[in-house]
């Protein structure tokens, strides 16, 4: 036997260090299961607050300029424009930036009216567009377009709108991007009689002009409008026969605009969100464009940006300084970043959107998480994304935390292999103690039968007397200092109350070992919680006769200068005791205490968080302020409380969720009557006496338990709970086999609670 004690003080350590261990790898999963889901919520919201940013503010531009072409005056223009015959340039000199047009007078007209009105709406200039293609009319400066066709990358969008009468978003763009994609794709004819193109030209998506346009005779104004980003919204221009005529275009500055609307949202220091076309060209502007220029991306002239310039491809490795080349010479060899191919992917087979939270590479090489979303509507897609090493730093801090925790688990199972053997030997010293009581002076422990928060009990007999009785033990685990002292307390307080309706405390002392114990009497029976949970609410009789007996023993209680504080179902018995049937004992006065009858009483709440001690459904609210100010009044609360409990079935505000809400309804809240609670006439005496015993101010209840006892023996309810009436209920309803637990009343409910009480 002792061989398998020592064993088990090794194996339990161990035992509980794998469990222990388990639980902590189950837990890491979990939280790590519930960050990443919450690092997937992140990236979708963000992603759709600012694509729905976007969106919206897309569809105010459509509007804005739909309202602005309903003025009666630009749509007689419009259309005066549309039916007369309009001046264009040839195939060949349109080529030829040089070549001009006499505006007419209504085209000077448009020029000169949509310019103030694109004004007045901050839109830069205004074009419109004739069924052939030719802009007819120009409101920027110099009017450049005017008697021109339309780019060709645009012509589609316009055909579009022609076709379907639809509005339409042509993506953002730069002007002098468009012309020397058009310079480069003239015959060769044509570019020999043109200036050409420097031999050093830079790159498609740059900010320079073709040579033909840096001229000094063009005004830095026009050149500054041919280099700046823009977009365009599309509407059709509807004839008196509600056909499509022509279509008006606005564009818009998107140099700041575009990237403001998609940084709605953002998450960290390295999250962004930005806007790309099939082509992967980024159209807004990165946060990084210091970084991208130290990367060798962009220009280090400081007046190049990401917008319309950086292609979104994926460079295969994180880039350090100067290592950007690669992308910048031949970028088509080189796969777009991970997000945008998934979007582009996606995106034809219609609205597309995902997410992932797997590192994948940017168009810096840094390793991030992020969301795509593609817009079929406007031709182009968004990106949501921030760095890995931000993203998961709540998952790497859990790692090391684990680890760590991991590595104390390792010493905590050493050290409880320590504590195991002095628990084990506290343990026996104990069991010994226990079987040592079976020779303790009289009393021969037969059997368990019950255990509470303070200590065991057992089942005994006295040698000589042959008398039942139960032996309460404190366990050695609740043997410190305040436990000790509030048993022997209990015992004391006890043993100076010898009404027949208290528990009866016949002994007390300690054992060899130093365990203190008491004896008293052997109660079986039930205790009112477990009468009320079987039978249900009780007649007035039954009531009178219970609250009577709990009455006269409480009476010698408060004469002795002792509160109970604790009255409440489970502390009141019925047994049977001297042949007679259901016998009321008070139990339990181990939250007793001396009081003073002239001690002032104190029922105002206050918003601190205190320790209040007690049942709180049985509290008072005097009790729940300050619990160092109560007296025997708070006593009569609670037998108010156990009369309604009685009576009706339940507690007096069942409808609490929380022990804190139970206490803000003892404070402040009414209940209400037991006859409207059970939704019939009761006894008006009974009721009366409960009521005025439930009144939130001590001075307005009975003063004493002799005051309630004698209010309620003039109910005429009061006579009939005869002998003959107890021994019919007690066969019906007692159970040979039910045996009370005496340290029952040490549960949670009746522990000091520690709760947040706020004047409401």
């Amino acid at each position: 036997m002792t061989f398998l004690k020592y064993k088990t003080a090794w194996i339990i350590p161990l035992v509980v260090a794998v469990v222990v261990a388990f639980m902590g790898f189950w837990s890491r999963a979990r939280v790590g299961s519930e960050l990443r889901n919450e690092l997937k919520e992140e990236i979708s919201t963000v992603l759709e607050a600012n694509a729905t940013a976007m969106e919206i503010w897309l569809q105010n531009q459509i509007r804005l300029l739909q309202a602005f072409s309903m003025d009666s005056e630009i749509r007689d223009l419009m259309n005066r424009i549309l039916s007369e015959p309009v001046e264009t340039i040839a195939e060949e000199e349109m080529r030829n930036p040089k070549v001009r047009v006499n505006p007419q007078a209504a085209q000077r007209e448009f020029s000169l009216i949509m310019g103030i009105r694109a004004f007045e709406f901050q839109f830069p200039s205004a074009l419109l567009i004739n069924p052939e293609g030719y802009v007819i009319g120009d409101s920027g400066i110099g009017g450049l377009r005017l008697g021109r066709k339309v780019f060709d990358d645009h012509m589609e969008q316009y055909k579009k709108v022609f076709a379907t009468g639809e509005p339409v978003i042509i993506t953002p763009f730069r002007i002098s991007n468009l012309i020397r994609k058009e310079f480069e794709n003239r015959p060769e004819h044509l570019k020999e009689d043109s200036p050409g193109l420097p031999a050093d030209r830079p790159r498609s998506g740059t900010t320079q002009l073709p040579a033909d346009l840096n001229r000094e005779a063009i005004p830095e104004i026009i050149r500054r409008r041919l280099d700046r980003s823009m977009m365009q919204v599309a509407i059709p221009v509807m004839d008196t026969g509600k056909k499509v005529a022509g279509v008006l275009a606005m564009e818009i500055d998107t140099a700041n605009e575009f990237s403001r609307i998609l940084s709605v949202a953002s998450r960290g220091d390295t999250g962004e969100t930005y806007a790309f076309d099939e082509s992967g060209l980024m159209l807004s502007r990165s946060r990084f464009e210091d970084q991208l220029r130290e990367l060798g991306l962009l220009g280090q002239d400081g007046k190049s940006t990401s917008a319309l310039t950086l292609e979104l491809r994926d460079p295969g490795r994180r880039l350090r300084e100067g290592q950007g080349s690669e992308l910048t010479d031949r970028p088509e060899t080189l796969p777009f970043t991970y997000l945008v191919e998934q979007a582009l992917s996606t995106g034809g087979s219609g609205s597309g959107s995902g997410y992932t939270i797997r590192p994948v590479r940017d168009y810096r090489g840094v390793q991030v998480v992020g969301g795509w979303k593609w817009f079929p509507a406007f031709g182009f897609g968004v990106v949501t994304k921030m760095d890995r090493s931000e993203a998961n730093r709540p998952l790497d801090v859990l790692s090391l935390v684990f680890i760590s925790l991991f590595l104390l688990l390792i010493l905590f199972a050493v050290g409880l292999v320590g504590f195991s053997y002095f628990h084990i030997s506290l343990k026996r010293r104990f069991n010994l103690a226990s079987m040592n009581a079976l020779q303790l002076g009289q009393y021969t422990l037969r059997e368990k039968i019950g255990q509470g928060g303070m200590g065991v009990v057992y089942k005994a007999c006295h040698a000589l007397l042959r008398r039942e009785t139960a032996i309460k033990l404190l366990s050695p685990e609740d043997a410190d200092g305040a436990a000790l002292g509030r048993f022997e307390k209990e015992v004391q307080l006890t043993c100076r109350l010898t009404h027949p309706n208290t528990i009866q405390v016949y002994d007390y002392g300690h054992t060899p070992d130093g365990i203190f114990y008491y004896a008293m009497e052997y109660l079986p029976g039930m205790n009112l919680k477990e009468m009320v949970g079987k039978c249900g609410a009780q007649p007035e009789a039954h009531v009178i006769y219970i609250l009577s007996a709990v009455c006269e023993s409480l009476y010698e209680a408060h004469t002795l200068g002792l509160i109970h504080r604790d009255i409440k179902p489970a502390n009141v018995l019925l047994c049977e005791r001297g042949c007679l049937p259901e016998v009321v004992k008070v139990l339990d006065f181990g939250l007793a205490k001396e009081f003073q009858e002239n001690r002032p009483l104190s029922i105002k709440g206050s918003s601190r968080t205190r320790n209040v001690t007690g049942t709180p459904h049985f509290m008072s609210p005097e009790a729940i302020v300050d619990a160092e100010k109560v007296n025997h009044l708070s006593d009569i609360y609670a037998i108010g409380a156990l009369g309604f409990y009685l009576l009706t079935g339940e507690y007096l505000f069942p409808e609490a969720e929380s022990v804190s809400q139970v206490c803000h309804f003892q404070m402040h809240e009414q209940p209400e009557t037991p006859s409207r609670r059970l939704g019939r006439e009761v006894c008006p005496v009974l009721e009366k006496i409960i009521m005025q015993c439930l009144a939130k101010d001590p001075e307005d209840r009975p003063q004493s338990t002799i005051d309630i006892f004698n209010a309620m023996q003039s109910s005429p309810h009061a006579s009939r709970w005869t002998v003959a009436e107890r021994i019919e209920w007690w066969n019906a309803t007692h159970d040979s086999s039910d045996q009370f637990e005496i340290l029952d009343s040490d549960s949670s409910l009746s522990k000091s609670v520690r709760i947040d009480i706020t004047q409401r």
